[in-house]
């Protein structure tokens, strides 16, 4: 009786820094189908849904609750079906995708490097725009890797020109 009202999920691993610094591998739960989207559900889905805790497996497979202020970034194995993933989503908009590179300073003194896509209206298409809204984690694809980055735990970020990228 009780297996209709489960949703099917699949696990995705990533691994996160938290405060303090340390980063260790977990699994997320992701659906079948996004609430916000075509297609599965996207790590992003899961951190930028607004819930102040998320719900991980360690290796072993215990679960524990993950305070998302207290994550720092999370990191996008090869594995995890996440490359077209765009901030601000809206099948209105059209093919506005805009694409920016950054660097990106967290509180620590840390820096990140990488290229944001969105979609937002021409009105409201700057970085600036982009880092105001579309949830609080922003994913910041690099050369091998994606990562979701807290805006919370940022300090500054700078637009690099050609040159700098």
């Amino acid at each position: 009786m009780s297996d209709r009202y489960q949703v099917p999920k699949h696990r995705a691993r990533l691994r996160i820094r938290t405060t303090g610094g340390g980063e260790e591998w977990v699994h997320v739960f992701l659906g079948e189908l996004a609430e916000t989207h075509l297609g599965p559900e996207r790590p992003a889905d899961v951190f930028n849904a607004g819930h102040d805790f998320v719900v991980v497996q360690d290796e072993e497979k215990r679960t524990s609750f993950i305070r998302c202020d207290d994550i720092w970034t999370v990191s996008i194995t090869e594995d995890v079906d996440c490359e077209e993933e765009l901030a601000g989503e809206d099948p209105l908009v059209g093919d506005l995708d805009t694409e920016a590179s950054l660097a990106v300073v967290l509180e620590d003194g840390s820096r990140l490097e990488g290229r944001v896509r969105y979609q937002l209206p021409e009105s409201n298409g700057r970085v600036l725009d982009f880092l105001n809204g579309a949830g609080p984690f922003l994913t910041l694809f690099g050369d091998a890797r994606i990562l979701l980055v807290n805006k919370r735990r940022i300090a500054r970020v700078f637009e690099l020109d050609e040159k700098e990228r």
